[in-house]
């Protein structure tokens, strides 16, 4: 049995994924997830939490963890580098990883269109048509449309940059890189769509709020042409993800996540036919790590989840409380769980749910929770057979506003 430590500022996903995998897990997660909590209590597990990744320190890691470097960590460099000297660190990051292939590093390899991108803009460039970018965001929250102060000030902050405005649908592309020796081989496993800015759910424009699939996507063979390439030039080992938005019938890469990303409990259901070793991508991500297999069993592992693509569409969404402050009660909290039940909704399977216990505010009491303005609230995930999950999510999503306004 693996010792994994997970590290991230929303790891809710993953846990789950370790604790199904039968790893032994401790994590730290900045909202503090009820139901990642009710996981590792009811299981042979445990779980270490930490309320502000700036206090996490490498050497608390008990020795023999491997550690899985997810959201909100994995561009922290000198944090890498420390954990360096104390810990493993899994699949995608090793130390020839101090910097992974950016979207400008893309633009300059020529992978991507290099009229899609620039450093800094003139004052002849609309800057409706350009967003302002930092290359390492989170969620989509330092995106926003390019102002006259972006322009002023973009030459002195190394990581902001400008990209071309694109129409379309997001996606999220999963890859898979099996590394040995001096080959690699580097596997789409599946498209998802992902949710963005949904005024719904209280999102901001850009900012990332759910996804729906996995589902074989018609580009399918520009992506993996596009993964071969970024898996070339990377040292990419295990499970990565690439987000793009599909323009006028060309895939424009938006951002490389050198990492498992939100989108991967969509894929559970695909993962059936596999040894229990490897019950979901997290799982897959530790044994292409650990070299569990050679490249006929990496390729055949990925054969058979692609087989399961169109079986069902699972969907997940983010709920985000509006820009008020607001206090709410805590048996608000278990009043909600009370809805999940299978009769909710007609062929509909629910598949789980979290609620973000947000970190403590000023004034807070003990009966009540105070969630800031566009804190998120809970994540809502389902499995199911229609063809519109978005919309079951959306009703879903409208009733749960009305209940907690209502307190």
């Amino acid at each position: 049995m693996d010792s994994v430590f997970l590290l991230g500022a929303s790891v809710r996903a993953f846990i789950f994924q370790a604790v199904q995998a039968g790893k032994i897990v401790q994590a730290t997660d900045l909202f503090r997830d009820f139901d990642s909590q009710h996981w590792l209590l009811n299981s042979e597990q445990f779980l270490n939490t930490v309320s502000c990744l700036s206090q996490f320190d490498p050497r608390s890691i008990p020795s023999g963890f491997t550690v899985v470097p997810l959201g909100g960590v994995v561009h922290r460099i000198e944090l890498m580098n420390q954990l360096q000297k104390f810990s493993q660190i899994a699949a995608t990051w090793n130390p020839q990883l101090s910097s992974y292939p950016t979207i400008p590093e893309l633009a300059k390899q020529g992978i991507i269109s290099k009229t899609k991108i620039k450093k800094s803009l003139t004052k002849d460039d609309p800057t409706s048509n350009w967003l302002f970018k930092r290359t390492y965001s989170t969620g989509g929250l330092s995106v926003r449309i390019a102002n006259q102060q972006d322009l002023d000030q973009s030459l002195n902050d190394p990581l902001g940059h400008f990209e071309r405005y694109q129409e379309g649908d997001s996606i999220a592309a999963t890859f898979a890189t099996f590394r040995q020796q001096q080959s690699f081989e580097t596997r789409l496993i599946g498209v998802t769509q992902q949710l963005v800015g949904c005024p719904e759910v209280n999102a901001s424009r850009f900012q990332y709020c759910g996804s729906i699939g996995p589902f074989v996507f018609d580009f399918d063979r520009t992506l993996e042409f596009l993964g071969q390439r970024i898996g070339e030039t990377s040292c990419f080992h295990g499970v990565w993800g690439l987000d793009a938005v599909v323009s006028r019938g060309q895939v424009v890469p938006v951002d490389v996540n050198p990492r498992p990303t939100a989108s991967s409990e969509l894929f559970q259901s695909c993962f059936a036919d596999l040894s229990q070793t490897i019950p979901n991508l997290l799982a897959l991500h530790l044994a292409i790590h650990h070299r569990e297999f050679g490249p006929r069993e990496f390729h055949a592992a990925i054969d058979s989840v692609r087989s399961k693509l169109q079986e069902f569409k699972n969907a997940k969404v983010i709920l985000f409380n509006d820009k008020l402050d607001r206090q709410i009660p805590f048996d608000t909290w278990s009043k909600l769980a009370s809805w999940f039940r299978p009769d909710f909704f007609t062929n509909v399977e629910f598949e789980g749910w979290s609620l973000a216990d947000i970190p403590p505010c000023p004034g807070q009491s003990d009966d009540f929770l105070t969630l800031p303005s566009s804190a998120p609230i809970l994540t809502i995930c389902l499995r199911t057979k229609d063809e519109d999950p978005q919309k079951k999510l959306v009703d879903l999503a409208d009733k749960i506003y009305q209940f907690i306004n209502s307190k």
